[in-house]
């Protein structure tokens, strides 16, 4: 992760605080009632994928939001703030609120998380990961920090929480001005800049699918276990392990690519933490807890999750940031308000209220395991960088592409020879005789370098190299 250490303390603070204090505004629809969340989540759910389509047709919004964004900024932060009023209001104009209020902070908080991905987008995509991870972490410090707040001096939170969109603002405001040089993704790259000829989510809409699963199933979950998340035991047992996760993956990203130990100790360790964790299910003294934080942790991770598909598919595509995050995180809103709809709709509240704590284990498990295999093939996208746009395929030898390869995946000399070969074309018995090898041993070489370079054929090996 060349550079992130370096520009930890200057070009990143203004977009890790930014980022923080708007992750830690979420807070304000999650304690404000069920009725405002699910309109809370509707709201920014049809808001980003109306922004997507609009942005993708260019019309008469796209060009008013360009002239004007840092006004809409203004007014979105506006919007965010009837989140926080929400908790403060009486009875006689609750019902007014969740069905206005609701809507309104979500699509100003669709404004805000869209301005802010389209600003880490500038960054390169490992390093906006990197400064994602860390935000979420900040941001449970932050949501952790606000819990005594919430039960000793309930009428501070809305002022709190109704403070954070406008710092987050005040960052945004600076790090806009940030110029990130020799870390930047893309020389002319901003939320309104052209879309590449490209197709935008070519190999995504799987991973979308997956997300729109996840989303309905914690709207689900989320209604089931109000009780238990509300509780400050809960609430503090789940930001703690918010505030880990994030810093686990954060290490697990910076491992060099091709590191196979020390790739397993990380999943080793986040799984060992996981189900430690889970342990409390059956072994602790409230389940019930358990239960509620990881629902919240694994929440975190699914979202974790869609921002760093999202980066991968702004550098590999390089579509309007509008769009792609529109409908990225837009399909993830929508189907958690279906979830949280649902809820209310049918029976099916009947069902997870009696359903057995090992039941609520059994599907927390099943969607740790698969949030860690994606978690692994995002964080495989992501470092498999293309050719550097620096140099062009004719200006860079085919020593200097291979010996990229080689650093950049930590490939062995024997393997580099074999990498050679199968891109001229050659047969695994040619290889053999010409590197003194048997073909059994070419065979084995060439699936560790398939592995290391998550390749499935020659010709993705090829295009990977970035030889015509």
């Amino acid at each position: 992760m060349e550079g992130f250490t370096k520009v930890l303390g200057t070009t990143a603070t203004l977009p890790l605080l930014g980022v923080g204090f708007i992750f830690a505004w979420a807070y304000a629809p999650l304690m404000a009632g069920q009725e405002f969340y699910l309109f809370h989540h509707l709201g920014f759910g049809i808001c980003l994928l109306f922004m997507a389509l609009a942005a993708a047709r260019k019309g008469r919004f796209w060009a008013l939001a360009a002239a004007h964004h840092r006004s809409l900024s203004v007014v979105a932060s506006f919007a965010m703030g009837l989140a926080p009023v929400a908790l403060v209001t009486t009875e006689q104009l609750a019902p007014l609120f969740v069905l206005i209020g609701g809507p309104l902070s979500g699509a100003g908080a669709a404004w805000m998380f869209t301005s802010w991905f389209s600003l880490y987008c500038r960054f390169r995509t490992e390093l906006a990961a990197a400064y994602t991870l860390v935000s979420f972490s900040l941001s449970s410090c932050l949501r952790l920090a606000l819990i005594p707040l919430s039960s000793a001096f309930l009428p501070a939170l809305p002022l709190v929480l109704g403070a954070l969109p406008f710092i987050g603002l005040a960052c945004e405001f600076g790090a806009d001005r940030i110029e990130p040089g020799d870390l930047r993704l893309k020389k002319t790259y901003d939320t309104f800049g052209e879309a590449g000829d490209k197709p935008p989510f070519a190999g995504a809409w799987g991973f979308f699918a997956e997300v729109a699963v996840y989303g309905l199933v914690f709207g689900l979950l989320r209604n089931g276990i109000t009780e238990w998340s509300s509780a400050a035991a809960s609430l503090y047992a789940g930001h703690l392990i918010r505030i880990i996760m994030p810093l686990m993956l954060l290490a697990w990203l910076l491992i060099s690519p091709g590191d196979e130990r020390k790739t397993a100790v990380l999943r080793g360790a986040v799984l060992t933490s996981a189900f430690l964790a889970m342990a409390g299910v059956f072994f602790g003294d409230s389940p019930t807890l358990a239960v509620s934080a990881l629902t919240l942790a694994m929440r975190n991770f699914v979202t974790i999750l869609l921002y760093l598909m999202l980066f991968r598919i702004v550098r590999d595509c390089e579509g309007s940031t509008m769009v792609i995050f529109g409908v990225g995180r837009g399909i993830y809103e929508v189907a958690l308000a279906g979830g949280l709809a649902l809820y209310f709709a049918t029976d099916i509240s009947r069902y997870i209220a009696t359903m057995p704590i090992t039941m609520f284990y059994f599907v927390l498990a099943s969607l740790l395991v698969l949030l860690l295999s994606s978690f692994g093939r995002v964080c495989t996208a992501i470092r498999r960088v293309p050719p550097s746009p620096s140099v062009s395929r004719n200006a860079a030898s085919v020593d200097e592409r291979f010996a990229a390869l080689a650093s950049r995946f930590t490939l062995s000399e024997r393997e580099v020879e074999v990498a050679r070969l199968l891109c001229m074309g050659r047969t695994k018995r040619y290889i053999a005789e010409t590197l003194f090898l048997s073909e059994d041993t070419v065979r084995w070489h060439s699936k560790q370098l398939y592995r290391k370079l998550d390749v499935h054929s020659k010709q993705e090996l090829i295009d990977l190299v970035g030889l015509e």
